[in-house]
C-alpha cells in the first residue's frame, strides 16, 4: 500500500448523539477532514474534532448537475489522497447509503494502491425503525429510491412496507434541482395508485438531526402526496394494506408462485398421469404458458385468481400447486390442487388444502369455497368431504357439464 489513506466515516443523523468512537478517533487523527453533511452545526461539530476540514458541500451549484459535483468532490479527496496524507471523508448518516462519492473515492484509491475503506454510521433508515416503530423483519420493508422506482417496474408485496427514498426529488430527471415541483411529484402519486388505493395512509418522515428537534412523521393519504409540503430529505413510507399470502402446515409451505418453480409448475400440465382427470396433457410450450399466466395474475390484487407453490419444509422441494379463483358472487372463491406424483398417498393434499381454506376464510375474507371435479374422481371426492365440504345443491354453481359435481364449503 502507498502512504496516502482514505477512510469515509459516517457522522449519524444528529449531532453529538450518533458518531460512533471509531469514526470520531479517525476524523480526530486525520491529515485533512473533507466533510458532507446537510446542516452547519453538523459541520461545526465535526470541526471541533479537527480544525483542517473542507466543506464538500461548497461544490454544489444551483442549475449545475450533480454527477459532476460528485465527480469535482471524489477528485479533491484524491487528490489529498495522492499527496500522502491521511484523508477522511465525513458523510452525513451512513457514507455508503444515498452518498456516490465514498463508493467512488474508495473504489478509485483502491484501483490504484491505496488503503481505502469504509466505516457505518447511523443511517436515516434506523432512525426510521425506531420513530416509527417499525421492525423490518416483522411483515418485511421494501426500498426504492424514487425516481428509480418511477423508471423501473418493481414488484410491490402490499403486505409489506413501501419506503420510498428521495422523494423530495421524484419526477425530476435533471439531477440539477434540490426539489422538484408538485406537478412534476404527481408522477410518483400517478405511479402509487397503480398499486394502491388513494385513500391509503403514507407517512412523510425525515429524522430529527439535534437532541432538541422532533422527527416528522406526517400522516397523509397517498392520493395527496403532491400536494403536501415535501423536502429535499424527506422519505415516504407506506404501510402494508393486505395480508400476507403465505402460509405453513407442519410438512409444507404455500408462497404465492413464482418464477422459481415456473418449469416445475409446467411439468405438471405436461405429465399425462395428472392431466387424466383434467384434460388432455399440454405441451411444453403450452405448459409454459399456463404457468406464466398464474405468476402474471399473482402481481396483481385480490380479487383476482391466486396459485400458491407449495414446498416441502424439511427439503424445500418443489411438491405441488394450489390455487383459489375469485367467482363472479362476492365472498366466493373456487379451490384447486394439483400435486407432483411424488406425493401421491401422504396425506399432502388433505393438509395443504386445509390450510388454504383456512387462509382464504381468514385472510381473504370469503365466505364459501367451491370445489368442482369430475364424479369419477372418487379421491377429490373423500378429499373434500374430509374438509367438511357439502354436494351443492345451490343452481347457482351447478357445473354446465353433466360429469361434473360440485361441494361447497361455508363459514
Amino acid at each position: 500500500m502507498q502512504q496516502g489513506s482514505l477512510v469515509c466515516v459516517g457522522t449519524g443523523m444528529m449531532v453529538g448523539a450518533h458518531l460512533s468512537p471509531i469514526c470520531q478517533s479517525h476524523i480526530e487523527q486525520a491529515d485533512v477532514v473533507f466533510v458532507c453533511v446537510a446542516e452547519h452545526y453538523m459541520e461545526a461539530w465535526i470541526t471541533s474534532f479537527n480544525k483542517n476540514t473542507v466543506n464538500l458541500q461548497t461544490f454544489y451549484g444551483e442549475g449545475k448537475d450533480r454527477h459532476d459535483t460528485y465527480a469535482q468532490m471524489t477528485s479533491a479527496m484524491l487528490e489529498r489522497v495522492e499527496k500522502g496524507e491521511k484523508v477522511v471523508g465525513a458523510f452525513y448518516g451512513h457514507p455508503g447509503v444515498f452518498a456516490k462519492v465514498p463508493h467512488d473515492a474508495i473504489a478509485i484509491a483502491k484501483s490504484r494502491g491505496f488503503d481505502a475503506y469504509m466505516l457505518p454510521g447511523i443511517s436515516a433508515e434506523s432512525c426510521l425503525y425506531a420513530d416509527l416503530g417499525i421492525d423490518p423483519g416483522a411483515l418485511g420493508c421494501q426500498h426504492y429510491e424514487a425516481n428509480q422506482f418511477l423508471l423501473y417496474k418493481r414488484e410491490v408485496d402490499t403486505a409489506a412496507y413501501l419506503v420510498l427514498w428521495q422523494v423530495g426529488v421524484a419526477g425530476d430527471f435533471s439531477s440539477a434541482v434540490f426539489t422538484s415541483s408538485s406537478l412534476q411529484r404527481k408522477k410518483l402519486t400517478g405511479k402509487l395508485l397503480s398499486i394502491y388505493q388513494a385513500n391509503d395512509s403514507a407517512i412523510l418522515y425525515e429524522a430529527a438531526t439535534l437532541p432538541i428537534d422532533e422527527f416528522r412523521a406526517t400522516t397523509i393519504a397517498i392520493g395527496e402526496l403532491h400536494n403536501h409540503e415535501i423536502n429535499q430529505h424527506s422519505t415516504l413510507v407506506i404501510p402494508p394494506v393486505s395480508k400476507p399470502v403465505q402460509f405453513a402446515t407442519p410438512r409444507f409451505t404455500s408462497a404465492l408462485l413464482c418464477q422459481q418453480w415456473k418449469e416445475e409448475t409446467a411439468s405438471l400440465y405436461q405429465n399425462r398421469k395428472i392431466m387424466r382427470l383434467i384434460g388432455e396433457p399440454l405441451s411444453e410450450k403450452e405448459s409454459e404458458v399456463v404457468a406464466s399466466t398464474f405468476i402474471e395474475a399473482n402481481k396483481r390484487p385480490w380479487p383476482a385468481q391466486k396459485v400458491w407453490s407449495i414446498t416441502c419444509n424439511q427439503t424445500q422441494a418443489f411438491c405441488g400447486i394450489q390455487m383459489l379463483c375469485k367467482s363472479v358472487l362476492q365472498d366466493t372463491a373456487e379451490i384447486g390442487i394439483i400435486l407432483a406424483p411424488s406425493m401421491n398417498g401422504k396425506g399432502a393434499a388433505r393438509e395443504a388444502m386445509g390450510a388454504l381454506v383456512e387462509f382464504g376464510l381468514e385472510n381473504l375474507n370469503l365466505h364459501q369455497i367451491v370445489a368442482q371435479f369430475e364424479k369419477r374422481h372418487l379421491a377429490t371426492k373423500r378429499l373434500v368431504t374430509q374438509l367438511n365440504f357439502k354436494q351443492s345443491k345451490d343452481s347457482r354453481f351447478q357445473p354446465s357439464k353433466t360429469n361434473l359435481v360440485t361441494y361447497t364449503f361455508n363459514r
